[in-house]
């Protein structure tokens, strides 16, 4: 069967990177901040854009994990901090996913890992509403 891999997508590079390689995911949705200073850079972002705790550079999350083009999507929220907003974006991507893989009936891992605590509950609450959602 294959997975699905959703995560918010904060501050930390490394949790999302062992998070990916620990499911080996045929998808992976990064839901993450918009704008000049949004998590999205860290995703795909040239150079070394994850900043680790110990102030060390890394390359994007994509990089690290060995993740190709084509085998995952950005889906940016505006308001990382709004819960109306979150569950609002999470809902259109369970919709999305329908869509797209809904014949398929893959495995889908909500990873809330990452991300502000916003976005973080948002996932847990839109993964119970869908129910399926590990």
């Amino acid at each position: 069967m294959k997975t699905l891999l959703i995560l918010t997508v904060g501050g930390s590079c490394e949790p999302l990177v062992n998070a990916i390689k620990a499911e080996k995911p045929y998808f992976v949705y990064f839901v993450c901040s918009s704008g000049s200073k949004g998590s999205h850079i860290t995703v795909d972002g040239t150079g070394n854009p994850c900043k680790e705790s110990g102030g060390e550079e890394r390359p994007s999350i994509v990089v690290q994990a060995s993740l190709e083009k084509g085998r995952y999507q950005k889906w940016e929220v505006d308001d990382p901090d709004g819960l109306a907003h979150c569950c609002g974006r999470l809902m259109e991507l369970a919709h999305e996913i329908r869509e797209r893989f809904g014949t398929e009936h893959p495995r889908i891992v909500a990873n809330y890992t990452g991300g502000t605590k916003t976005m973080s509950v948002a996932l847990a609450l839109v993964a119970m509403i869908e129910e399926n959602w590990e």
